[in-house]
């Protein structure tokens, strides 16, 4: 038989996989509520909330949404969070985690903001690669860096 539509019935089995430390449930749950088409279902908090909670629990798709959806800062209280997983997912070869922790580290870093671009970058993800790129080129007065970028790109 054909089990019946029931949003209330969905989100309350998500929550219990989510209270049961079941990320999936979780990033469930923090989509049901980002995309809700009915206003009861439409909760940007609960969708942070539960986003965070998937992060927390090693769903680095999750950490990356949480970063890109807020403006946080390393030293705040979300960024806490994030900026520890964002790394352990880039460590495990999330690529995007790679990119995002890159992009929120600061113009003294650039070491590591270059071999965390490169890590993503092998990892075949664009942005990083164009990141890259754009990094070496802002090295004028080096023309290695400007034949190292272009070699990204052949």
């Amino acid at each position: 038989s054909k089990v019946p539509h029931d949003r209330e019935k969905a989100i309350s089995y998500y929550e219990k996989a989510c209270n049961f430390s079941n990320p999936v449930g979780c990033a469930a749950l923090s989509e049901f509520y980002l995309d809700g088409d009915i206003e009861q279902f439409n909760n940007k908090e609960l969708s942070l909330k539960y986003s965070i909670r998937a992060c927390m629990l090693k769903d680095f798709s999750s950490c990356n949404e949480v970063a890109k959806s807020t403006n946080f800062n390393k030293n705040s209280e979300t960024g806490a969070i994030i900026v520890p997983l964002l790394e352990e997912g880039c460590s495990f070869g999330d690529r995007e985690s790679c990119y995002i922790f890159a992009n929120n580290l600061n113009r003294t870093q650039k070491s590591l903001k270059i071999s965390l671009y490169k890590k993503s970058c092998e990892l075949d993800f664009a942005k990083a690669c164009f990141s890259l790129a754009s990094m070496f080129i802002e090295e004028k007065n080096n023309s290695t860096s400007f034949k190292k970028s272009i070699s990204l790109f052949t």
